[in-house]
């Protein structure tokens, strides 16, 4: 999760896939926003991120109300997408102490859903802190890398 302002993430200049992907991105700055940590853990986070965070002793919804209170509101701009398989990347812009933040968020495919699997690049270390990957999913995921068979950008 990214720290900013909150807003609607524009989903409709992606097409397929592509289009899913942003969706999602979407349902996790809704849920999140509106401090729904249940569906932050059982429809916007991949199998992966719940699994270890489990491990680490606390249940995914403890762990998301616990770095939601860090975050005033979620505002999520979608930059690019890019699928390949079953995974995909996002290039996602959001505002840190008044300053653009381009971080690149992990999705994979799980049935016919996408879901957050991973955060990685961009903003400076001391703005990881304020995602829920340093939250839900950085602080609990390997930050997944791959080369792209296709790319949709506005």
């Amino acid at each position: 999760m990214l720290a900013g302002c909150a807003g609607a993430v524009s989903t409709g200049s992606f097409k397929g896939e592509a289009h899913q992907v942003a969706e999602r991105i979407a349902s996790f700055q809704k849920d999140a926003g509106e401090g729904d940590q249940r569906k932050v853990c059982v429809d916007d986070l991949a199998a992966t991120v719940r699994e270890a965070i489990g491990r680490s002793g606390h249940s995914c919804e403890e762990a998301v109300k616990e770095q939601l209170k860090a975050v005033e509101e979620i505002a999520l701009a979608v930059k690019a997408v890019t699928v390949s398989g079953q995974r995909a990347a996002a290039k996602v812009e959001s505002e840190w102490w008044g300053k653009a933040c381009l971080t690149e968020l992990y999705l994979l495919k799980e049935g016919n859903q996408w879901r957050i699997d991973g955060v990685g690049g961009g903003c400076p270390p001391a703005s990881r802190s304020a995602m829920t990957g340093r939250t839900a999913v950085q602080s609990t995921t390997d930050t997944r890398r791959f080369e792209s068979a296709a790319t949709t950008s506005r």
